[in-house]
């Protein structure tokens, strides 16, 4: 027990009318004492300590032969339409060796809130085992909670040694939009018990869902060293809130041509364009140390992956010299000032093989961002931008990353980073970026609209009517008027008044269906997809009048 750092909450049920409380429903589980050792816990939990100290033993004689698995048929295991479980080459290929399946973890949020419940004349209260005082709600991240405290505790606590049950309960509110997840941490003066994240809820039967603790504390351990001077009872309730780790949009994988990259491999014998990119050492004197690193391409691939990089090297610019390589002829040798070594290397292979480079930082992230925007290399820009709003944005860069997606109009990268912003602004507004978010008022006003758009993640709703009010749909079985109905956002829709409320996903995977561009601000993207719309309409206009036109003919 001593290994895990956090114990496990139980859960029950609480009837809001009766104030009763019910039966606890998952296995027993003790709460984690700091001032107790191991033996003490024991003494808590002698069920739970037997069964855990046999199957320990078990596990030490556990056979860990890698035995052969039952038999499958086969086009289970099939995933492509070509009749094989994997394709041919490695287009597929997934250079962070991971596969993810199911649902990933919440994110939990920095900020935490605390509650203070106080229960006054706690050593002569007058309730017995299984009776319990119910506290009044308090406000925390946007939800309502009461504490219920059984002072001598519930029926399923310990009988041996006498302990303080309390349950945490959630009570909705008309302005909840989703049923909090949250860890909770329980304090009484020093004492801290750290619990696991829960899912609060409001069941059938208007039942709050509560997580607490049975065996929370012995209640003499209280009384001697845990109640106030007036000899009241104060438990803290630390919370912090969970949420959904958004799906983030990948652009689709390009194939992989054999013969480009055999070209890449050979590209430094058969080469006919030269660049040359500055490398800066430092030496353990401190000494700054220049040099250079010289790197071969084809013109021919240039002109059709690379068109910037080709215009540099068939154009007379001022950062290109002509140098002698030591053959007969002179090559053309084309300065990258700006770039790293690691940032022309991923792009030059993204340039040849489309292989997707390992990004293994925000910093290194970044850099190849502003490369692949600044040679217009937009394939490249789309997946480094997605890795980046997937896997590094957190309150720590939020603010900082708002303004460099702002800076290189990736939309994506800008959505995600407003969402850190609107989910723990304590956070974010301690962060040095903030500051220059505050003295951009555009930027200001983009995170007020954002944090009161109300259909950002229809895309992947199953059914998107659901998210309507409930008065509305009441009004709607009334009238039988579906025409008054409130308008909502779902992949089918292509009203134009929807698309102001649509997240990126969703106005990317449109485009991507049109064939459209999808890189640009997300004011860029509103805007092909209306002019898009505007030109079916039209099209669609025509069609009908001329077939009107033909049929009264």
């Amino acid at each position: 027990m001593s290994k895990y750092p956090c114990s496990k909450m139980k859960l029950s049920f609480f009837r809001r009318r009766r104030l009763t409380a019910v039966a606890v429903v998952e296995n027993t589980i003790g709460a984690l004492d700091n001032d107790n050792n191991k033996s003490t816990m024991i003494d808590s939990s002698n069920c739970i300590t037997d069964v855990t100290t046999k199957n320990s033993k078990q596990n030490k004689h556990h056979n860990k032969e890698h035995r052969k698995s039952h038999r499958h048929p086969y086009d289970v295991l099939i995933d492509n339409d070509d009749g094989y479980a994997c394709a041919d080459d490695d287009q597929y290929y997934n250079e962070y060796r991971v596969a993810e399946v199911g649902q990933p973890p919440k994110r939990t949020l920095r900020k935490v809130e605390t509650m203070s419940f106080k229960l006054h004349n706690f050593e002569h209260c007058q309730e017995r085992r299984g009776q319990y005082r119910i506290t009044p709600s308090l406000r925390a991240h946007g939800y309502n909670w009461k504490l219920q405290v059984y002072p001598k505790g519930d029926n399923r606590s310990s009988e041996e040694t006498e302990h303080v049950s309390c349950f945490l309960h959630y009570f909705v509110s008309p302005n909840d939009r989703v049923e909090p997840t949250a860890k909770v941490t329980y304090r009484i003066g020093t004492h801290k018990t750290d619990t696991q994240l829960c899912t609060f809820s409001i069941d059938k039967g208007k039942c709050s869902t509560s997580w607490g603790l049975e065996n929370f504390l012995k209640r003499k351990k209280i009384i001697e060293k845990y109640l106030d001077e007036d000899g009241a009872l104060t438990i803290k309730i630390d919370i912090q809130i969970a949420v959904d780790r958004k799906i983030v949009w990948y652009p689709t994988s390009m194939r992989r041509e054999p013969t480009l990259t055999q070209l890449y491999l050979s590209s430094f014998e058969t080469g006919d364009a030269t660049f040359r990119v500055l490398i800066t050492n430092i030496n353990d004197d401190n000494d700054i140390q220049n040099q250079y690193k010289y790197y071969k391409a084809h013109k021919m691939i240039l002109a059709i992956r690379a068109k910037i990089l080709y215009e540099l090297v068939c154009g007379e610019s001022s950062s290109s010299t002509l140098e002698d390589d030591g053959d007969d002829d002179n090559t053309i040798v084309v300065d990258l000032p700006g770039v790293d070594q690691y940032t022309f290397e991923a792009m030059l292979e993204h340039v040849y093989t489309v292989k997707r480079p390992l990004i293994k930082n925000a910093q290194i992230a970044m850099k190849l961002l502003v490369a692949a925007d600044r040679f217009c290399l937009p394939e490249l820009k789309l997946y480094v931008e997605s890795v980046l709003a997937d896997k590094f944005v957190d309150e720590l860069n939020a603010a900082e990353l708002l303004l460099f997606g702002d800076s290189h109009s990736c939309a994506l990268l800008k959505e995600i980073a407003m969402d850190v912003c609107v989910s723990d602004p304590n956070s974010v507004m301690k962060t040095p970026g903030w500051t220059l978010i505050e003295e951009s008022d555009t930027i200001l006003s983009e995170i007020l609209k954002h944090t009161h758009t109300d259909c950002r993640h229809y895309f992947y709703n199953n059914d998107p009517d659901n998210d309507n009010d409930n008065d509305n749909d009441e009004n709607d079985k009334n009238n039988n008027n579906k025409e008054d109905k409130k308008p909502t956002c779902h992949k089918d829709s292509d009203v134009n008044v929807d698309l102001d409320r649509l997240d990126v996903f969703s106005l990317r995977e449109r485009l991507n269906e049109a064939g459209l561009d999808v890189d640009g601000s997300r004011e860029t993207l509103v805007g092909r997809l209306r002019t898009l719309y505007k030109t079916e309409t039209a099209r669609m206009d025509q069609l009908i009048f001329r077939t009107n036109k033909h049929a009264n003919v």
